[in-house]
């Protein structure tokens, strides 16, 4: 209610072989991981949030997935005359199941602020766009002087 949903997302059995002793089907048995998430969500005539939860069971033993613990998406649209501002920002942060073999984990954080001014006519359109991309990771379980990285881009673009 109020644009708030939520949802979940359980998959977990306690067989490993299970696919592959009840199914002939390549789909089926070829399963070696099971998502477990949970979400909350809200939408209004501007703004979007996403919160994301979401784990794996490996049945394989080899494969680990990362992890999202938690990931959280804030994007915002909004007219202003006749230019569009826009907003994409998100946290997440990547972690392996403990029985993974010691690989990078952290955080990423992005930030994508951009304006356009779109141009509609009957017979085509013009948007011209322009924003600022800057992402940032911080790492854990890597080399040295690689534990923190980020790159800001400025985006230009015309779509027609």
């Amino acid at each position: 209610g109020n644009g708030w949903s939520a949802g979940y997302s359980l998959e977990k059995i306690s067989d490993d072989q299970y696919f592959s002793e009840l199914s002939t089907r390549i789909v089926t048995t070829s399963r070696i991981n099971l998502p477990q998430q949970f979400n909350v969500d809200y939408v209004d005539d501007v703004w979007r949030f996403n919160a994301l939860a979401q784990k794996f069971q490996t049945l394989d033993n080899l494969s680990y997935p990362y992890e999202r613990l938690p990931q959280l998406t804030l994007t915002g649209n909004q007219y202003f005359g006749g230019f569009n501002a826009n907003l994409y920002t998100q946290v997440v942060e990547y972690d392996r199941n403990e029985d993974a073999p010691v690989l990078a984990t952290g955080n990423r954080f992005t930030f994508y602020p951009s304006i356009s001014l779109p141009m509609l006519k009957p017979y085509g359109y013009l948007t011209p766009k322009v924003g600022i991309h800057h992402t940032s990771y911080n790492l854990n379980n890597v080399a040295a002087n690689q534990e923190s990285q980020q790159r800001t881009l400025p985006i230009f673009s015309v779509d027609s």
